[in-house]
């Protein structure tokens, strides 16, 4: 990572922040406008410590050499499209299973649940502690999505209850829930930016109350607030300069081009919200770069570009509460274009629910 700035104001509902990167090579030359970056969120070394301290594993690693144990090797890989990141290494160390497999923090669904209740079933002997958990397990909707809560909150429980969870790595990938790359739409332009990468990203952070019965009380379950933030977005905003991140793949699915506008007689219209007016800023900077040069060749083709109409969302867009990404970029890039295609064929109008009682505002 090469710089984090934030984008939105003080005061914003929201926190926005922008992510540059630098790639060491020229490897992602072939992307295009509006791709997605495919990230895969690190553990932090706390909560691999906690780990640590509460699961006792049988092994410390697992041959994946699919020579050697391709049953293994077959299922990782076809499960798991980041597994292509250690190929390589012939193993998998318990340490780097918890750091680039493992969902420790997000909210169990009902499929990890299931898995849970079988593995503690099976491994836990305390009869009172998994009277406790059977609580949990049989009320999903009132305890463990109201309540948000994760695998990292049953090991805070055993860790309080001084209980060991005694498995294998095969195990863990069994029982436990797994964490997969997000994605995040380009801001960024193979044409103008080369080897560099951004992206903008939304921090979600909630405050929740949690609210159990009388008759559930497990340690580590009571903590009353909890901060609730987006698994990759958090660890994004962590990151330090010098901080180096996995980029599994980049992904061209915006399939939007200057042809687009060029072979269709009809208006386009973009709608989007909030970050999602990424992609579009990246087909901005693409499509300036392309028109300079169709104006350079002659009028004729500046004439075939259709109407181009982007509609965005936001909720606040006055200075203290500004939420709004690029505006000033947008209107800039908006004028020049239409200043070059000699007619007002693109527009940019902003949509806001709060804004001084305005709710459009051009």
């Amino acid at each position: 990572m090469t710089s984090k700035k934030i984008l939105s104001g003080k005061n914003s509902e929201k926190k926005i922040i922008s992510i540059k990167m630098t790639t060491n090579e020229r490897k992602y030359g072939n992307y295009s406008a509006g791709s997605s970056i495919s990230i895969l969120p690190q553990t932090s070394e706390n909560i691999i410590n906690l780990a640590e301290s509460v699961i006792e594993i049988s092994e410390k690693f697992i041959r994946i050499d699919k020579s050697k144990n391709f049953e293994i090797y077959s299922n990782i890989n076809e499960k798991y499209p980041h597994f292509c990141k250690f190929i390589d290494k012939k193993y998998l160390g318990h340490l780097e299973i918890y750091e680039f497999f493992v969902d420790f923090t997000g909210v169990l669904k009902k499929s990890h649940l299931n898995n849970i209740k079988l593995l503690f079933e099976k491994k836990i002997k305390n009869e009172n502690l998994l009277k406790s958990y059977g609580i949990l397990f049989a009320n999903y909707s009132k305890f463990i999505a109201k309540n948000k809560i994760c695998l990292l909150d049953f090991l805070k429980s055993l860790s309080k209850e001084n209980k060991k969870l005694e498995i294998s790595i095969t195990e863990i990938f069994e029982f436990f829930p797994m964490k997969y790359p997000r994605n995040y739409s380009l801001i960024s332009n193979p044409i103008l930016d080369d080897n560099n990468l951004e992206i903008v990203l939304t921090l979600v952070e909630e405050k929740i109350e949690r609210k159990f019965s009388e008759k559930l009380k497990i340690k580590g379950f009571e903590e009353n607030e909890v901060e609730y933030l987006g698994q990759c977005t958090s660890y994004l905003n962590s990151l330090e300069q010098s901080d180096k991140l996995i980029v599994i793949d980049i992904k061209n699915d915006f399939n939007f081009t200057l042809n687009s506008l060029m072979e269709n007689s009809k208006p386009i219209l973009y709608f989007c919200n909030g970050t999602g007016i990424t992609p579009c800023i990246s087909f901005l900077k693409q499509l300036n770069f392309s028109v300079s040069n169709l104006n350079s060749n002659g009028k004729n083709e500046l004439d075939k570009i259709s109407n181009f109409a982007i509609f965005t969302g936001f909720r606040n867009a006055k200075k203290d509460k500004k939420e709004t990404i690029y505006e000033d970029f947008i209107l800039n890039s908006v004028g020049t274009l239409n200043e070059k295609i000699g007619r007002n064929c693109i527009i940019y109008d902003r949509c806001c629910s709060n804004f001084e009682g305005k709710i459009f505002y051009f």
